[in-house]
């Protein structure tokens, strides 16, 4: 019954975090009539409006994010939340701070462009 009740205490250990980072794939669907006799049942198609590097910093950011959280984190059976011990919160949010700063700041010279 010990087990149970110092399982019950687990957020007094740490918080749960959740990781959500949106970037525009600068991909437009192709129409049917677009595929050139393709059956659309079977096939689909996409065509990027941009070269696909203008957008590389902003993925680097997310994915660098997210391994860095993982790293900082104990495994935790919902997909897509990390467990964070208590020790290290402050230090994963101020780089989490820091990469959404450097994020926006990309974004932001993306859009002058």
């Amino acid at each position: 019954m010990s087990d149970i009740n110092n399982n019950n205490d687990v957020f007094s250990r740490g918080v749960l975090l959740q990781l959500s980072v949106s970037i525009w794939t600068a991909k437009v669907k192709l129409a049917a009539n677009q595929l050139d006799g393709c059956d659309p049942e079977y096939v689909s198609a996409h065509k990027n409006i941009i070269d696909k590097d203008h957008l590389k910093e902003l993925e680097q950011i997310r994915n660098g994010s997210r391994s860095y959280m993982e790293s900082k984190s104990l495994p935790f059976p919902l997909s897509g939340v990390i467990f964070c011990p208590k020790n290290l919160i402050e230090e994963v949010n101020n780089t989490l701070i820091a990469q959404k700063e450097k994020f926006t700041q990309k974004v932001n010279a993306f859009c002058e462009n």
